[in-house]
């Protein structure tokens, strides 16, 4: 099993525990574990000693012990006694938004829900709206989330499928042997299967393959493609071709198809042919085929960066050069989205600051919630002028690196602001977001955004449509409106670099760039490792067809302050 597999059984325990009622302690211990295994800098297996694992960060003996059985069996004696009592069914159900696990309990006890199946059928007949803190507009929203459930089936989340197509790309022979191919190098969203492409020169990869520790099933073993079903159900397919077509076959199977169709138009505009194995003239003599370049040269075209290749355009500017020059991870120099152990994160500020330091940025803001947003753990005004002592503190004992003093403020379902317009005054970023009141009117909704980017104490919108990936539709907001009032009040909209949220989704990230709205790409980090997001954010912003020049937080200390028009100094300077 991989670090991933063994975190995930580790938050299924955590969160049986939670239906059961278990003790918070005991929950927190779980996810903690969970949290420093999927980010453990070796990979957990089977010989893994157990000072290895009580090393980590909130592992001790006990949970070590669990940890080895997962690695040796696939579970633990812990979460086979809980699932005696709940069915894993369940833990399908808590996937579900508005389910948390004392709904889950009260479904299954009042009930009879055990799955997904279960809940749909209880929600259809009525059966739920009866139950304690429940309504008819409940089971609606219930339905709705199943809605949403099922339209990200046989996908999975751009995150996940990253970290699995590196870990076999590593395995296999590294990246200068194994490419990402398919839709997931495109860096879309959600990703179906994965693809990956190697040579012929890269002897054995297929049988490394099938023999890998992830594969569950080999439904095909071949000398030039071997796909395998990993954890998880995901299907991986590996192309085999030889090391002269390697370009071209990197070309057609990323795709999309629909830029494929124009590319053999193109080719066959000049009586050529081109397919995964190169470009070919009429007599069937290779034109090329060793790299992409070649081949969009050959075609009178600059080479297009496969976040592009959608047929959305590119053709007609890569025809009159204006590609635009891609923003890279690498551009970004502050972090504007990071939580601390004040409100629901796991590090404290200075540790936040000094990972990313460490990762090369120049500042970051620490923006913990607000105190309407409880059940995360938020501050009061009184707390947020407090933490600001700290910024100071942690500030000083920093070199070459600035916190910044910011809030991810809540706005509220009337539509106010859930801080003192006194202390955001005060403050040198406020982030502000919506995380209730998610289902009201497309009317309600988009005033309570408009009425946020308007206000002269708020500098970006965070995660703007309100969704989760596959658990949560977007909010029906006027999104012309919002734009308009950013417009208008000199506010940015994020993109959200959480994989099971990027948001803004690229099309409304490129609509609101082309209209000179700056875009924030932030990881919205509760714990350092989270800062490894930010790929998934760029991703993003690259399909938005963005540069460094429009997103803000590319741009300088200096500049990204002198943009705020706030000053630097400590609160109680001013």
């Amino acid at each position: 099993m991989t670090n991933r597999d063994i975190a995930e059984r580790l938050e299924e325990i955590a969160d049986i525990l939670e239906i059961q009622g278990g003790e918070p302690f005991r929950v927190r211990s779980y996810r903690r574990a969970a949290e420093s295994i999927s980010h453990a800098p070796f990979q957990i297996t089977v010989t893994t000693q157990p000072g290895a694992l009580t090393a980590l960060d909130g592992i001790g003996g006990s949970i070590a012990e669990r940890v080895m059985q997962i690695a040796r069996t696939g579970t633990c004696d812990v979460r086979e006694e809980l699932l005696e009592v709940f069915p894993e069914g369940l833990l399908d159900v808590l996937r579900v938004p508005g389910v948390g696990p004392k709904k889950a309990a009260l479904f299954f006890r009042e009930a009879h829900v055990h799955d997904l199946s279960t809940l749909e059928q209880a929600a259809r007949d009525g059966r739920l709206a009866g139950l304690k803190g429940m309504g008819k507009k409940s089971e609606e929203r219930i339905l709705e989330g199943l809605e949403a459930l099922r339209s990200l089936s046989g996908r999975i989340l751009l995150g996940e499928a990253w970290e699995r197509a590196e870990e076999l790309v590593r395995d296999l022979g590294g990246p200068e042997r194994v490419r990402m191919c398919g839709s997931l190098r495109r860096g879309r969203e959600t990703i179906g299967d994965l693809d990956l492409l190697t040579s012929t020169e890269n002897a054995g990869s297929g049988e490394a393959l099938t023999a890998h520790s992830m594969v569950e099933s080999v439904p095909l073993a071949g000398e030039t493609k071997s796909t395998v079903i990993i954890t998880g159900g995901i299907q991986v397919d590996l192309r085999v071709v030889p090391p002269e077509s390697l370009g071209a076959a990197w070309m057609y199977f990323t795709g999309s198809k629909q830029h494929n169709v124009r590319m053999r138009e193109l080719a066959q505009d000049k009586g050529w042919k081109l397919n995964e194995y190169g470009l070919f003239d009429a007599d069937g003599q290779v034109i090329a085929s060793d790299s992409e370049e070649s081949i969009y040269s050959a075609l009178g075209l600059p080479w297009i960066p496969p976040e592009l290749r959608e047929d959305a355009g590119e053709f007609r500017a890569a025809r009159d050069g204006s590609l635009p020059t891609l923003i890279e991870a690498g551009d970004i120099r502050g972090d504007t989205h990071c939580h601390s152990t004040w409100s629901d994160g796991v590090h404290t500020i200075e540790e936040m600051a000094r990972g990313a330091q460490a990762l090369g940025m120049e500042y970051m803001v620490i923006s913990d919630h607000s105190k309407a947003l409880g059940i995360a753990g938020g501050i009061n005004e009184e707390q947020i002028l407090q933490q600001a002592e700290e910024v100071d503190q942690v500030n000083e004992a920093l070199q070459g690196f600035r916190v910044l003093k910011g809030i991810e403020v809540d706005v509220l379902s009337s539509g106010e602001l859930d801080i003192s317009v006194e202390v955001l005054a005060q403050l040198d970023w406020v982030n502000a977001s919506i995380h209730s009141g998610l289902s009201q009117s497309a009317a309600q909704v988009t005033e309570r955004s408009v009425g946020a980017a308007l206000s002269p104490h708020v500098d970006v919108v965070c995660h703007p449509l309100g969704r989760l990936l596959g658990r949560r539709k977007a909010m029906e907001i006027d999104f012309e409106a919002l734009l308009q009032a950013c417009e208008e009040g000199h506010t940015a909209l994020e993109i959200n670099c959480s994989p099971d949220r990027l948001d803004l989704p690229d099309t409304y990230a490129r609509q609101a760039a082309a209209r000179g709205i700056p875009i924030i790409i932030a990881t919205d980090a509760h714990a350092i490792e989270h800062r490894g997001n930010l790929r998934y954010g760029v991703a993003v912003a690259r399909r938005a067809w963005l540069t460094r020049d429009q997103v803000l937080n590319c741009r300088s200390l200096e500049a990204f302050l002198q943009w705020t028009g706030r000053g630097s100094a400590p609160l109680s300077e001013r």
